[in-house]
């Protein structure tokens, strides 16, 4: 009978090392922590027209958003996402100089730009490797 007992109490105890273990390793794991994140609206006249307004009415309506960026901190490395059209694509981030910048889309072949001015560009490499921006934001954080 104490024979048995002996073999149920190093049960109990493997069980519970065991289950210590997993909950620590589970703690450790890293998690992706949003470092920033950006709205970007199309840079023509009614992007300009709301931001004056908004210093006169905090009623007017903001122009549609036609880009969310966000950057991300996870295990000591950053990476980003771009939403555009409502579609979430994974993005590699990196800041060059002072600009913020997301590489996206099959072999990155996209990429968002925001200067410290805020001003967005758009660059598509599917047809070359250097290009002009193809489309212009106003971004804000």
């Amino acid at each position: 009978m104490i024979k048995n007992l002996n073999y149920i109490y190093a049960f109990c105890i493997i069980v519970a090392l065991g289950f210590s273990v997993k909950v620590v390793l589970a703690q450790e794991k890293p998690t992706s922590q949003l470092i920033e994140s950006w709205e970007c609206f199309d840079d023509d006249w009614a992007y300009n027209s709301w931001a004056i307004s908004k210093k006169i009415s905090k009623d007017i309506n903001k122009p549609p958003v036609l880009a969310r960026l966000k950057r991300f901190s996870k295990g000591g490395s950053e990476h980003g996402e771009v939403v555009v059209a409502g579609s979430l694509q994974k993005a590699r981030f990196q800041i060059r100089g002072f600009n913020r910048r997301w590489d996206f889309g099959a072999r990155y072949k996209y990429t968002f730009i925001i200067e410290p001015n805020k001003s967005g560009a758009y660059y598509d490499f599917t047809t070359a490797s250097k290009v002009m921006p193809s489309q212009l934001y106003k971004c804000e954080k």
